[in-house]
């Protein structure tokens, strides 16, 4: 459960890597790994800020918690993949966050300075935007009491599918359209899991 888990959010990082590959975008090795630390990092103080808390509730109560948080996730996921055109034009009043979203729907906004790189800087920017995910289910691994190991493994997997979609992007000429609703799908199946 604890890999599904660790999978489905960083599932996000591989249609990142898909669609920079597409379009022949450099990312390079050193951008991958700041993204994947991102990832890493706010799952783990996700994880420990959710363990603090969880550990003065009931376990039934926490893994009712945790069941709904996935099925939240997986719903928003989701909602998300299948309309996207509507996400593009979202707008947040924050500066800051508008980005992050803006960047989280459409990745190739992350290249700010129009380098066709992926700059350090812009990896931070880009490394937030998918940490978001990563966040939440840093709090369900905690509500599961999963091992301390998760938030290595979601940075690890977030790396690894980074590379791996820009490697097939930088292959395919088609997006695979079905692949949006997989982190959505696995993340419901998670939370029916539990209930």
């Amino acid at each position: 459960m604890m890999i599904l888990l660790a999978l489905a959010v960083s599932l996000d990082s591989f249609g990142v890597g898909f669609t920079y590959g597409l379009r022949k975008m450099r990312v390079p090795f050193k951008s991958i790994l700041v993204i994947g630390a991102f990832s890493g990092v706010a799952a783990g103080v996700a994880f420990i800020v959710g363990r603090s808390l969880f550990q003065f509730i009931s376990p039934t109560v926490v893994n009712q918690a945790g069941a709904y948080l996935l099925l939240a996730l997986g719903i928003v996921a989701l909602l998300q993949a299948s309309r996207p055109s509507e996400l593009k034009k979202h707008e947040m009043t924050i500066p800051f966050f508008g980005l992050v979203v803006t960047v989280l729907r459409t990745p190739m906004q992350a290249d700010m300075d129009k380098s066709g790189s992926i700059s350090v800087r812009e990896a931070c920017l880009l490394g937030t935007a998918l940490a978001l995910d990563a966040a939440g289910a840093g709090v369900v691994a905690a509500t599961q009491h999963y091992s301390w190991i998760f938030p290595v493994i979601v940075g690890g997997l977030c790396v690894l599918f980074l590379t791996l979609g820009k490697g097939l992007g930088l292959r395919c000429e088609k997006a695979l359209g079905f692949a949006t609703y997989i982190p959505g799908l696995l993340l419901i199946l998670l939370a029916c899991l539990k209930l």
